[in-house]
């Protein structure tokens, strides 16, 4: 059934053009102040507290909505004025807040709170589970994830009451949403603090395949002006428009343009191609793609020749590496707690060996990667009862992305005969949270749900949270500080960064002819993307397909062991997931090596560095922890 009450929802960077926005026919407009939103990069963008009183009063006036964005990340150390903000934005009585930060849902409680919520496309929703779970905390609206197709926002919308809000045309990134930290690990500015310098926008060179430079990450823009009917019978309540930086002009011809599709579509007017050739791609800034609407990404979503760039907002960099001279004595005291050593690994062989050393805990991980091993059900119990025979502690981590596709996969998991031998269950989604809360297993965050302060933290607490895996991007005195306000902090020390997550498929796209047919070559060719420095992006892949794109360097905060250490930091991560099982061995040894040195409160560990320095050729980081 089509439902008659739909929405236009058009972006305003600047409060001069919000009446010729109106004037084109949006319903509601969503706007940034100039704090605390996701588009900080200009300056003389978004909205002043005296522009947002003024904006609410004049949107009133003509019977229009008015939504405020405060989608970033937040440190502890922002909270107080977040609060602040959060009641000036209270007193005016706006109509929404969008927001990205579970913290801000446990502030909305704690603060008494009725500005309604509205969960933003950052959160990275895309199954009905984690659209449940927001229910739960009072949030009126979800921003879908634009990597869900049609058939899965049928099914998300069937199974909730919330209103559904779709991107229908604008900038796409080629990451699942809230998932790309690419920006962060190469610049030290965060897509998730609203500062992202587009290092999807350089140009590349594909190893493996390819060796011509190419824009291999440009995703060209999304358009769906032809299908809004589609979307309205699927439930689709609110249709947005992205473009908080552009001009009036062109915001208000996109509104004007999608107004008449959708008051077409809602008299049964069928949309022609000529008002599509006419209204839109004759004045498109990049070439048009649906997304990921009908079906994944190809390389017909690309703009592969950089020609339709309307500008590139900064240029591939050096980057920096490790060496024999970043080693540092230190001078231990007031030892807080040794932290605990807790290891992801790949495979059976390699737990079993684990099995007979002192590690604390072993992560058995349950997303399918194709370059490697991966656990059967049947490994995962038996490797459960010998774990118990050994009194060592397993978790269990669940997918760092679950669409509406993949629930029924995660959903096995709970088929599990002996679940209740976990030590505990590692979320990187919320639809796990709904999934396995009867379950009564502790859960731990993973790192790719984005917990950035301590007030996050206590929101997941309340949903069983026992110990928090900090984002990657935020540094020392940010986990200082979360540790300080009672968190149990688990940090990752060793491994391979994931810059980005995406869709697209970039070897099959660019070899095979036949974009739906998977050849496997992920699977057998070494594929990296390689910036003009000759800097190696490792690609790796799901089951889905899903790219995975590695940094050039291996993650290491060796040399800082002694500081997490005196902070409090409970536990540290070694995800050895790719790494050869003797290979994995010799690294943790290095790593329980130095936290015996360091409960004996001394510090001796230079032969192990540079042992880790031969190891991994390649190159060493520990950005971005140091950079922030």
């Amino acid at each position: 059934m089509i439902n008659n009450d739909i929405e236009l929802l058009a972006p305003c960077g600047k409060f001069e053009m919000l009446q010729d926005i109106i004037n084109a026919g949006a319903d509601a407009v969503y706007v940034g102040g100039k704090r605390f939103n996701m588009r900080m990069l200009k300056p003389d963008f978004n909205f002043s507290d005296e522009e947002l009183i003024k904006a609410k009063s004049y949107l009133n006036s003509v019977n229009k909505n008015i939504y405020i964005t405060i989608n970033n990340l937040y440190n502890d150390n922002e909270l107080e004025d977040l609060k602040s903000y959060l009641y000036f934005l209270e007193d005016i009585n706006v109509d929404a807040i969008i927001i990205q930060d579970l913290g801000i849902l446990n502030l909305h409680k704690e603060l008494g709170l009725t500005i309604p919520v509205h969960a933003s496309v950052q959160m990275g929703v895309a199954n009905s589970k984690a659209v449940n779970l927001l229910e739960e905390y009072d949030v009126s609206r979800v921003i879908l994830s634009k990597n869900v197709n049609l058939e899965e926002i049928k099914a998300i919308t069937k199974n909730t009451k919330l209103g559904i809000e779709y991107f229908v045309h604008g900038d796409m990134c080629i990451s699942h949403a809230g998932k790309c930290y690419i920006s962060s690990y190469v610049t030290g500015e965060s897509g998730n603090r609203g500062r992202c310098c587009k290092p999807c926008r350089w140009p590349f060179k594909m190893k493996g395949t390819d060796y011509e430079l190419k824009y291999h990450l440009a995703h060209n823009d999304l358009c769906l002006f032809p299908y809004i009917k589609e979307l309205i019978e699927a439930g689709v309540f609110s249709f947005k428009i992205e473009g908080r930086m552009r001009d009036a002009g062109y915001i208000s011809h996109l509104v004007s343009t999608y107004r008449t599709a959708i008051d077409k579509s809602l008299n049964n007017i069928d949309i022609s191609l000529e008002d599509y050739n006419k209204s839109l791609l004759e004045n498109r800034i990049r070439n048009f793609t649906t997304g990921n609407l009908f079906s994944r990404p190809d390389s017909n979503s690309i703009g592969l020749t950089g020609e339709r760039e309307p500008f590139f907002p900064s240029k591939p960099m050096h980057l920096s590496r490790l060496n024999q001279h970043n080693y540092s004595d230190y001078n231990i005291k007031n030892v807080k707690q040794v932290p605990e050593l807790t290891v992801k690994i790949g495979n059976l062989s390699t737990f079993k060996n684990l099995l007979n050393t002192d590690i604390d805990n072993i992560i058995i991980n349950t997303d399918k990667i194709r370059q490697t091993d991966n656990w059967t059900l049947s490994e995962i119990e038996y490797a459960l009862e010998m774990a118990q025979e050994t009194n060592k502690n397993v978790l269990l981590e669940t997918p760092f992305i679950i669409t509406e596709e993949d629930l029924n996969v995660v959903k096995k998991l709970t088929t599990i005969s002996n679940l209740e031998k976990l030590k505990g269950l590692i979320v990187n989604d919320l639809g796990v949270i709904k999934l396995f809360r009867d379950f009564r297993i502790p859960f731990w965050s993973g790192y790719f749900l984005n917990v950035a302060n301590s007030q996050s933290e206590h929101f997941l607490k309340k949903n069983g949270f026992e110990k928090i895996t900090a984002s990657l991007e935020i540094g020392f005195e940010s986990l200082n500080n979360m540790i300080t306000n009672g968190v149990d902090l688990e940090i990752l020390a060793h491994g391979p960064l994931y810059a980005m997550v995406t869709d697209y498929c970039l070897s099959k796209s660019l070899i095979t002819e036949d974009q739906y047919t998977c050849n496997n070559h992920c699977k057998d060719a070494n594929i990296s993307l390689s910036d003009e420095y000759n800097q190696d992006y490792k690609i790796i892949t799901d089951y889905r397909c899903r790219n995975y794109l590695v940094y050039p360097y291996e993650y290491t905060i060796f040399n800082y062991l002694p500081k997490l250490a005196t902070m409090g930091v409970s536990s540290i991560r070694i995800d050895g997931q790719l790494y050869e099982e003797g290979f994995l061995l010799d690294v943790v040894n290095i790593y329980k090596d130095a936290l015996k040195d360091i409960q004996l409160e001394k510090w001796n560990q230079q032969e192990n560095y540079l042992k880790l320095l031969q190891m991994f050729p390649q190159g060493l980081t520990d950005l971005p922890a140091i950079n922030k």
